[in-house]
């Protein structure tokens, strides 16, 4: 088995371990993946990224930029 310790940031590696657990049931849902240690500063960058688009460009809608809400 190939072993990701030490090759990748913790956080990372936590989550992907935490996904691939056998019995479904044990996995996280997508909202404790978005919320999560690893991913939830790039869905935060998204969201400032999108309110800039939508800060910048009247007319457009949360929902014509692909809109996730911030955590």
């Amino acid at each position: 088995m190939f072993c990701l310790l030490g090759l990748y940031n913790p956080a990372l590696t936590e989550l992907i371990k935490s996904m691939l657990q056998q019995k479904p049931s044990d996995r996280p849902t997508i909202d404790e993946i978005l919320r999560g240690e690893y991913v939830k500063p790039f869905v935060n960058e998204y969201h400032r990224m999108v309110q800039n688009v939508l800060s910048t460009q009247p007319g457009l809608s949360t929902y014509t930029v692909c809109y996730l809400p911030a955590m």
